[in-house]
């Protein structure tokens, strides 16, 4: 039996690897190069790059990088969070900061994610900061935190996604707090819609591939089990379906002020197109600002594995989006040519 050993780690993450005798090879990705092939030797412990795919690249981007922070909230939970600070940020300036949510509920994010890798960095090049968390119900802290969220999607989570938020502003004085955003994708999706529903700080908000009424979420999509599992019961049931309507955005949809984007894929068996039509079209009856994409031919993992150019698109799209409603302190890298 080979006892467990922590080869690399940390502020990074690894996509897939392979293992043959005492050879490990590996795809890495770093906030400084978004993807690498690596070869590790576990006999002397030697680490070799075989790759060199974005280095020419990136070492004529302006990259931004990651700071860790933790704080506690008042029951106690900890939550840790992280910044990325707009590129080519100056002193003295205040910048528009976007909030982003993950999915899941139960992924968990870190500096090594390399879905995120070219959004956040785009997102830094326009003159955005960012900020986001590990809000409870998110893996890789212990089961009991993953818990945490049990028949309580909303009012928990956002609590402290929005605390490290306030957290955020508390650290670094260049965040702008009359221009904040929020986006997010499948359960973040969710929680964006629920946040707009509860919360009007934020200019301007973006929710992909999301669930906005989970009744119709069982009978829609193919994580339907995420329903029973984490609210404890069927619609049919009285107490579970007045738990299920207390808990979905869209029972709250007159609430919302905040111009939304809304995104989904055609195609998408995750969470189904059907919620995304009744958002949209609650806010178009309620004749609030809102405007909905539906990509053709796309499924649930449209941002991550999707056609190029159609994730090329949803990416322009969020950003000039969110360009209507943020004011920059002055031009951002990505307009200047």
């Amino acid at each position: 039996m080979v006892p467990l050993q922590k080869i690399f780690g940390n502020d990074n993450g690894v996509n897939d690897f392979d293992v043959r005798g005492d050879k490990v090879v590996y795809a890495l990705t770093e906030t400084k190069n978004p993807w690498e092939i690596y070869l590790y030797n576990l006999k002397d412990k030697s680490n070799r790059q075989l790759t060199q795919l974005n280095e020419g690249w990136v070492k004529n981007r302006l990259i931004s990088t990651p700071k860790e922070y933790w704080f506690t909230r008042p029951d106690g939970t900890k939550i840790q969070y992280w910044v990325q600070e707009p590129a080519n940020k100056k002193d003295g300036l205040r910048y528009p900061t976007i909030l982003n949510i993950h999915g899941g509920p139960s992924a968990m994010w870190g500096p090594g994610i390399f879905s995120m890798w070219h959004e956040y960095q785009l997102e830094n090049s326009w003159g955005y900061g960012l900020v986001y968390c590990n809000p409870r119900g998110s893996g890789g802290y212990g089961d009991k935190f993953k818990k945490g969220n049990f028949k309580d999607w909303g009012t928990g989570p956002a609590g402290d996604i929005l605390a490290s938020l306030d957290e955020a502003m508390k650290q670094h004085a260049w965040i702008d707090k009359d221009q904040l955003f929020v986006e997010g994708g499948s359960y973040a999706g969710y929680m964006v819609a629920w946040i707009v529903g509860h919360d009007n700080r934020f200019k301007a908000a973006n929710a992909q591939r999301g669930v906005y009424e989970l009744t119709t979420f069982m009978g829609e999509g193919n994580a339907w089990r995420l329903v029973p599992t984490n609210f404890g019961g069927w619609p049919w049931e009285k107490e579970t379906k007045a738990l299920l309507d207390a808990e979905s955005p869209l029972t709250y949809v007159d609430k919302i002020n905040t111009p939304l984007l809304i995104i989904h894929g055609d195609q998408d068996l995750r969470t189904g197109v059907i919620q995304s039509e009744m958002l949209y079209k609650s806010l178009k009856i309620l004749n609030k600002p809102v405007e909905y994409i539906r990509y053709p031919r796309e499924g649930h993992e449209l941002t991550r594995s999707g056609n190029p150019g159609r994730m090329m698109d949803h990416l322009l799209r969020v950003i000039e989006f969110f360009e209507r409603y943020a004011k920059h302190p002055e031009p951002a890298p990505a307009t200047m040519k």
